[in-house]
């Protein structure tokens, strides 16, 4: 368990910072073992992670209408599903017709 705000007030950064810094370091640790193992398939968890990135945003909570930054998410809403679909459909041929 980490206590997040003890340690956004003793470096000073924020939270959102802290955990994209870690998000970072998780990618950059799995992507170095699975670089080092030879049984690992690399481009199915790169799959995986960006699947999870743009499925995000759409399993999410959306924003509330008097928020001005609801044109926004919907643009990225409408993004992220058509680059969702695109994977469904480009998995879905690869895996019944290649």
């Amino acid at each position: 368990m980490i206590n997040w705000n003890y340690i956004t007030d003793l470096i000073g950064v924020s939270r959102a910072m802290l955990n994209i810094f870690f998000l970072i370091i998780l990618v950059l640790l799995g992507f170095s073992l699975q670089v080092s193992n030879k049984l690992i398939n690399t481009y199915g968890h790169l799959g995986g992670f960006l699947n999870g990135f743009f499925l995000f945003p759409i399993l999410s909570k959306s924003v509330q209408e008097n928020d001005g930054a609801l044109c926004n998410y919907k643009v990225w809403f409408i993004v992220c599903l058509v680059v969702e679909l695109a994977f469904f459909i480009t998995g879905f041929l690869i895996l019944y017709i290649g």
